[in-house]
């Protein structure tokens, strides 16, 4: 068997921040996401980017649903600890721009539930996995 057969292949998956916030619906978004891109390659390490948390840690300070959800998701992102992967991309300031610069460069694939951050990563041929809320699943795109 080869490095990059099937067995082999390793994948770097990226959340962002409206993906972190489906804990408040009662959704795993890494656990669901990260069970979808198995089907694809079966190692999966979640790298979460410091201006994602950042993003996540403004929010919580808030009131209202979001900053509830992020606050949710942050308490989620503590208890997985070691298992994350926290990058500090450069030349970035905003979660989506460095979302995306990280993934090209990386060659990672997005977790997201933004659907304009999803048209913008299929227009840059980003692989990405999105949450459909009427089947209430994630699922793998692979931008054509």
């Amino acid at each position: 068997m080869s490095e990059t057969s099937p067995e082999h292949r390793a994948c770097e998956l990226v959340p962002d921040t409206s993906a972190l916030l489906l804990v408040a619906e009662a959704a795993d978004p890494l656990g669901g996401a990260v069970d979808t891109l198995r089907s694809y390659c079966p190692v999966v390490r979640v790298s979460l980017l410091t201006a994602v948390l950042r993003e996540l840690e403004n929010m919580s300070a808030g009131r209202g649903r979001r900053a509830a959800a992020a606050r949710l998701a942050l308490a989620e992102l503590s208890r997985l600890g070691g298992a994350l992967n926290v990058v500090e991309p450069s030349d970035c300031s905003e979660a989506d721009e460095c979302i995306l610069k990280y993934a090209r460069e990386a060659g990672a694939v997005v977790l997201t539930a933004d659907k304009k951050l999803a048209r913008v990563l299929k227009s840059c041929g980003v692989k990405y996995v999105t949450w459909w809320r009427s089947k209430r699943r994630f699922v793998l795109e692979f931008p054509g």
